[in-house]
């Protein structure tokens, strides 16, 4: 096999910030998931911080394995062959795989905590997964994961973001795109460090560490994001399956031109078909509540999941009777005790010492009457209101 490009000076500093932000990205989430009172809201969290952290050291690895191809360095481009390589890169190969699988497993198991129907049954046949590939030999247990534990993984994780969806108010759907988007973005810059396309060398080497850095920090976007700018706007939406679409489109056939094992093409068309699908539900679910207010139904209720990713734009009465009735924060919807309870010396709203602190730090106004915690200082509006908060009447 003839020499093809591993890596160059700019290609190892992008994919060393990419590993830098993706840290820092799960320490955010981890943050996050502190601050939360419930359960499962700490759960997501968590899931999410393990699964960026994870993958963050999958690309270490992968970063240490580069080192481990025999080749010659030219100018400041080394060039090598994937086929010829030290015993340490299958070390390095293998604890990626370990990585990536434990992450995704976090992720599994805290969607099966929250929904309890599967019985936890996914996450054994991922705890299975992960073992055979720590055990059975690398070529084998590289098979696995591609060609099992991989595509899956992409599957379920936009099945798990869809369910997200539909069990979370309108108002906050629209953001699972942007959610859905830093996935993307994560997975194929983080798939075109694969030795599979780096060896086809049709790709920029610095590709793959750009798409990564874009999608761990569009991950952070909801936090900022105002869900009623783009609540009634489905084209980012659109865009994002055209982007996806498009992309898993490209290496199908890119596959085809290189003839690459037919496995691969046929992962990449069962990819389209499943995000395709997955898109046209989400977008009628989206668009079904938007246009017909369709009420929730009667019985299970599930977590507003999306919601905490960002603060609520509107406070409805409905709410704050709710909170004032049975005893629970207005913010984090946790139970409170007499003893920590906050009331808002203008409208008694109900906050949590924790959730108070942290809306005196952040805002300085109460969520229903607006009125600042502490006089002495400043209110700090998150972003412009394009109107005053309301009360939605029954």
């Amino acid at each position: 096999m003839a020499y093809v490009m591993i890596w160059d000076p700019y290609e190892r500093f992008l994919w060393g910030v990419a590993i830098t932000i993706a840290v820092i990205c799960g320490i955010q989430y981890i943050n996050r998931g502190r601050d939360r009172e419930v359960l499962n809201e700490k759960l997501i969290m968590y899931g999410i911080a393990v699964s960026l952290i994870c993958l963050a050291m999958v690309r270490l690895f992968s970063y240490f394995a580069d080192y481990e191809l025999y080749g010659v360095l030219i100018g400041n481009t080394y060039y090598g062959d994937f086929s010829n390589y030290t015993p340490n890169y299958e070390i390095y190969a293998r604890i990626q795989l370990i990585f990536f699988t434990f992450g995704f497993i976090s992720i599994v198991l805290t969607f099966e905590i929250i929904v309890k129907r599967t019985k936890y049954i996914i996450t054994l046949i991922y705890v299975i997964l992960f073992i055979s590939i720590i055990v059975l030999p690398f070529t084998l247990a590289r098979d696995i994961f591609n060609f099992t534990i991989y595509p899956i993984s992409i599957t379920l994780l936009l099945f798990i973001v869809y369910l997200y969806t539909k069990w979370s108010r309108v108002e906050f759907k629209a953001l699972s795109s942007f959610l859905i988007l830093g996935i993307f973005l994560i997975g194929f810059g983080n798939s075109l460090g694969w030795r599979v396309w780096k060896s086809l060398n049709i790709f920029p080497l610095m590709l793959g560490p750009i798409l990564f850095i874009l999608g761990c920090l569009i991950l952070l976007a909801p936090t900022w994001l105002n869900p009623e700018r783009i609540l009634r706007n489905t084209f980012y939406w659109k865009i994002l399956a055209s982007l996806i679409l498009f992309s898993y489109c490209s290496l199908t056939l890119i596959s085809f031109i290189f003839g690459l094992d037919v496995r691969f093409i046929l992962y990449n068309i069962f990819t389209i078909i499943t995000i395709f699908i997955l898109f046209y539900f989400s977008l009628r679910n989206i668009k079904s509540e938007i246009y017909s207010k369709r009420e929730e139904p009667h019985g299970e209720t599930h977590p507003d999941v999306l919601s905490i990713f960002t603060k609520p734009q509107k406070v409805t009465e409905e709410e704050v009777s709710v909170s004032k009735e049975k005893k629970i924060c207005l913010v984090c919807k946790g139970k409170v005790s007499r003893y920590e309870v906050y009331l808002c010396p203008d409208c008694e709203a109900i906050y949590c010492h924790k959730c108070a602190r942290a809306v005196e730090n952040l805002e300085n106004a109460c969520w229903v009457c607006e009125k600042p915690f502490d006089e002495s200082k400043p209110v700090k509006k998150l972003e412009e209101k394009e109107e005053e908060i309301t009360f939605e009447k029954k």
